[in-house]
């Protein structure tokens, strides 16, 4: 009926290593963000931080790997060469 998407065949490497090295950057601050302006304590905050940091990472890529096979030729061109050369 409904064909699936096939999983790539090359995989962003540099761009998903990129998000994880993100990540551990922006959950510390955000975290501290939560506990100094929203008044958590330190576990609360570390936690809200981890779930929406992963969350939007995860729904991101999941929306990319499933868009991208449905996109026009120019704008996959486009799209690999700002992932992988730019």
């Amino acid at each position: 009926m409904f064909d699936l998407p096939l999983l790539p065949k090359v995989l962003p490497l540099g761009a998903i290593l990129f998000s994880f090295l993100f990540l551990l950057i922006s959950i510390p601050l955000e975290a501290y963000i939560l506990n100094s302006i929203l008044k958590f304590d330190k576990k609360t905050s570390s936690f809200y931080a981890i779930c929406m940091n992963l969350f939007s990472n995860v729904i991101g890529w999941a929306i990319f790997f499933l868009i991208e096979p449905f996109l026009s030729i120019r704008l996959r061109s486009g799209l690999i060469n700002l992932i992988f050369f730019n």
